[in-house]
C-alpha cells in the first residue's frame, strides 16, 4: 500500500515504522536481558542453598565438637590439668587436627 503514496510520504512512513520497530526490538532485548539475569541469579541462589544445606550438618557437627573441646579446656584450666590431655579426652589428637582442617573448608 505504500506505493500509492508520494515518495516523501512513503519515506516518512517507512522511517516511522523503522523507529517504532527499533523501539520494540530494544524493549524485547531489555526484557530478554532481565529474564536471563533472573535465571542466572535464581540458579546461583539455588546452588548456594544446596551447598549450605549440604554443609549444614558438617557445620553443626563441628560446632558441637568444638563446644565439647572448649568445655574440656575450661575444666582443664580450672583444675590446672594438661589442656592437650583434655582435648584428647574428647577426641584423639589426629582426629582433632583433621577436624581443624575440615573446619577451614566450611
Amino acid at each position: 500500500d505504500l506505493g500509492k503514496f508520494e515518495p516523501q510520504r512513503r519515506y516518512a512512513t517507512l522511517a516511522a515504522v523503522v523507529l517504532e520497530s527499533t523501539a520494540t526490538v530494544i524493549d524485547e532485548l531489555v526484557d530478554l536481558h532481565d529474564r536471563i539475569l533472573v535465571k542466572l541469579f535464581s540458579g546461583a541462589k539455588h546452588k548456594h542453598q544446596q551447598q549450605f544445606q549440604k554443609q549444614g550438618k558438617a557445620i553443626n557437627d563441628k560446632v558441637r565438637l568444638y563446644s565439647r573441646i572448649g568445655q574440656a579446656l575450661l575444666e582443664a584450666k580450672e583444675s590446672g590439668s594438661d589442656p592437650y590431655a583434655a582435648i584428647e579426652a574428647v577426641i584423639p589428637w589426629d582426629e582433632f587436627t583433621e577436624s581443624v582442617s575440615e573446619a577451614e573448608l566450611l
